[in-house]
């Protein structure tokens, strides 16, 4: 299961008048329970426009409060993460978990196939037999493309 937990507050703003601390889990905003960063953005823009004031659901120390403003508000001003509930101790030390092999591997080969591309007079593009500096700067771009794409936005509704 996924929380959403505040890292910090900044100073004057929604979050700060409501109350929120950094550590604080947001359990529910507008009524709407909150899984994931993104959920949390897409709700506050949402409903913001359909409630006249702002209620927020937080778990702190093993307490769940309901913090509340008078005003609505499509940002609480605070700086959030994702963790999972089960590991986020462990999740946090390990960093992203991401690995960069392919990527390095493609850097490797577009090297070597931009020289044998540039540097070999002899050689000529022929669509129909790949010579070894087009065969390599195609295997490096594929690598590369594949590394180092975005990251996709999940979404939870």
């Amino acid at each position: 299961m996924s929380q959403v937990i505040v890292k910090s507050v900044k100073p004057g703003s929604v979050g700060e008048l409501a109350g929120l601390r950094p550590g604080d889990v947001l359990a529910a905003v507008y009524g709407v329970s909150i899984q994931s960063r993104s959920q949390l953005i897409d709700t506050m823009k949402e409903e913001a426009k359909k409630h006249d004031s702002l209620t927020m659901v937080i778990e702190r120390a093993e307490d769940r409060l309901e913090l509340s403003l008078p005003e609505p508000s499509d940002s609480l001003g605070c700086v959030v993460k994702d963790e999972s509930g089960d590991n986020a101790e462990q999740k946090s030390n390990l960093g992203t978990g991401r690995s960069y092999a392919l990527g390095i591997i493609g850097i490797l080969s577009l090297i070597p196939g931009l020289y044998f591309l540039f540097y070999m007079p002899s050689e000529t593009v022929n669509l129909h037999r790949l010579t070894v500096g087009q065969t390599l700067a195609i295997i490096g771009a594929l690598f590369i493309a594949a590394e180092w794409r975005p990251k996709s936005a999940t979404r939870i509704k």
